[in-house]
């Protein structure tokens, strides 16, 4: 006998439904709702242009942060005069490669995150869905139980 059967599908008389009652709040939410008007409030090219011009204001605050002192008018001052000093040195063997490893870390991680919401098709993927946390604490776990040197030493930092 199969799952449905043409008697009980033709026993079954489909009803009649009432319309239900509207309220304000869902013919506002309605209007809002329809693709006519829809419409952005600050252009996509100002939300470029203003996060370009913060991530340039961070990397320049990236590179004048550090535990040596640093003076912009050396760099200027060695670039004008092609001539290394203390200055030059530090900012190209230390804070420019941190920043650079800073914003590619930030690169690799929103593609990561990206790659991780189009596999799963779900726009509100979190890390913590796939157990990226929980695989962060387990390797935190391993290496503080076989490596107790490495423990003592990251004290130092």
């Amino acid at each position: 006998m199969p799952l449905f059967s043409s008697r009980a599908q033709t026993s079954v008389k489909a009803r009649p439904t009432l319309p239900a009652a509207s309220t304000s709040w869902q013919k506002s939410a309605s209007r809002g709702l329809s693709s006519k008007n829809r419409r952005a409030s600050i252009p996509p090219w100002v939300i470029n242009t203003g996060s370009l011009i913060i991530m340039g204001l961070l990397v320049l605050l990236s590179l004048s942060i550090g535990v040596a002192d640093f003076s912009w008018s050396g760099i200027f001052h060695s670039l004008i005069n092609h001539s290394a000093n203390s200055d030059s040195s530090l900012l190209l063997v230390s804070r420019l490669p941190r920043t650079i490893a800073i914003i590619l870390t930030g690169v690799s991680m929103a593609v990561a995150g990206m790659i991780i919401q189009v596999v799963l098709k779900n726009r509100f993927v979190e890390p913590s869905m796939v157990g990226a946390t929980q695989s962060a604490a387990l390797g935190l776990l391993v290496v503080s139980y076989y490596f107790q040197p490495v423990r003592s030493l990251s004290k130092w930092v």
